[in-house]
């Protein structure tokens, strides 16, 4: 078997394995990945609040409630598509 062959076959394998895994894992990764998400969004503003002064503490803090008031006001039924009575 030549070097391309057997590189090929790895590559491959490896390909298989990888997407095995990942359909194996789907139900954990969709959460770890959303999470990842609302903490890189969240890190943007804390550094927004950092550079206009305010303490690294009180940025994340106001970071997080903000997530959280967004995600209240989501789930109102004022906001379009909210939960419905």
């Amino acid at each position: 078997m030549s070097f391309e062959r057997q590189q090929l076959a790895f590559w491959l394998a490896t390909f298989a394995v990888v997407a095995v895994l990942l359909w194996l894992l789907s139900e954990i990764l969709l959460p770890l990945v959303a999470g990842l998400a609302i903490a890189y969004l969240v890190n943007a503003l804390t550094n927004r609040l950092e550079l206009l002064g305010v303490a690294v503490p009180v940025a994340a803090a106001i970071g997080v409630l903000m997530r959280f008031a967004l995600r209240q006001y989501r789930a109102s039924p004022f906001c379009t598509g909210g939960i419905q009575s």
